[in-house]
């Protein structure tokens, strides 16, 4: 799980073998879920010229949870290699003056 402050933002990077198919014709998205029940649905996420990233500012403090989702205009199983995307949104800490 990963912790972040709240309204700070979190990429997760997603991985596929596409062999030679074009990368920039798959469309990511992504949907995380609140423990209390908020959702935030299709997040788009982008390529960035070797993997997928989906970046996430959590709006509410306590565990999120996210799913991905990918459409593609081949047949074959498109299969996703990512690591879990669970967040424990934190308070964010108060500026420090010097």
């Amino acid at each position: 799980m990963v912790e972040v402050q709240q309204y700070a933002v979190c990429d997760f990077e997603l991985s596929a073998d596409l062999g030679d198919k074009n990368p920039f014709a798959v469309e990511v998205t992504a949907t995380f879920t609140h423990e209390l029940g908020e959702v935030v649905e299709n997040l788009p996420g982008f390529f960035d010229g070797d993997k997928w990233v989906v970046r996430f500012s959590p709006g509410i403090e306590g565990v999120w949870a996210g799913r991905s989702r990918s459409e593609n205009m081949w047949s074959a199983v498109f299969v996703w290699r990512w690591r879990e995307m669970r967040i424990w949104c934190i308070c964010p800490r108060a500026a420090i003056h010097v």
